[in-house]
């Protein structure tokens, strides 16, 4: 059966992404600083050319792709750099809805996500699509299966779980390999801090 929630969190994600983000056809094109030097690196990329060795910087090939597969459906607009973020905050909208599940009811959860993406888009804040931003479903997909190693009693830190936050690691890297090391260290103290807990409670 379909969960009405999806829809709210889909709508949310286009929502935001279409009325915040400058990636958006609502906004003028000059507006864009890191996601128009991403956007030719993207097309150099995907025409096979070779960049100079300061190219990468701390970013990774999966970054030039995504931007490499938007100019492709759209050359000349960013729009494919949007359906890109639309697709990236379903996903992290959805997976922290997901984890505020397990320890809220519906109506609650809802609604974190949607203080989560005020506080997030926040006019303050500059709204331009980074690296970081495509780094946020994989992000939210493991804290998620973190937490729920903990919360669940039936749970535990298995396998599957496992495979999860190490792929979302990888990726994380291969975006953006500073944010992969933050986030593998993160990990790390997280699954010390869930043994500690769980040797705690036997």
């Amino acid at each position: 059966m379909f969960d009405k929630h999806l829809l709210w969190i889909l709508l949310l994600s286009i929502g935001t992404v279409l009325l915040y983000s400058n990636d958006s056809f609502l906004y003028d094109l000059s507006s864009h600083f890191d996601s128009a030097w991403f956007m030719q690196c993207g097309k150099w990329m995907v025409q096979g050319r070779i960049p100079y060795v300061d190219f990468a910087d701390s970013k990774g090939p999966l970054l030039w792709l995504i931007y490499g597969i938007s100019s492709l459906i759209s050359p000349c607009t960013h729009l494919g750099v949007c359906v890109f973020s639309v697709i990236s905050y379903f996903i992290a909208y959805l997976f922290s809805y997901k984890t505020l599940r397990l320890l809220c009811d519906n109506s609650q959860s809802i609604l974190g996500v949607i203080l989560m993406a005020i506080i997030y888009w926040n006019p303050l804040f500059m709204s331009e699509t980074r690296a970081e931003h495509f780094t946020f479903p994989v992000v939210s997909m493991s804290l998620f299966h973190l937490l729920k190693s903990i919360v669940q009693k039936e749970s535990r830190f298995d396998f599957q779980n496992g495979l999860v936050v190490g792929c979302s690691v990888a990726i994380s890297f291969l975006i953006k390999w500073s944010i992969g090391a933050m986030f593998f260290g993160f990990v790390l103290a997280f699954l010390f801090i869930a043994s500690l807990l769980s040797t705690k409670n036997r």
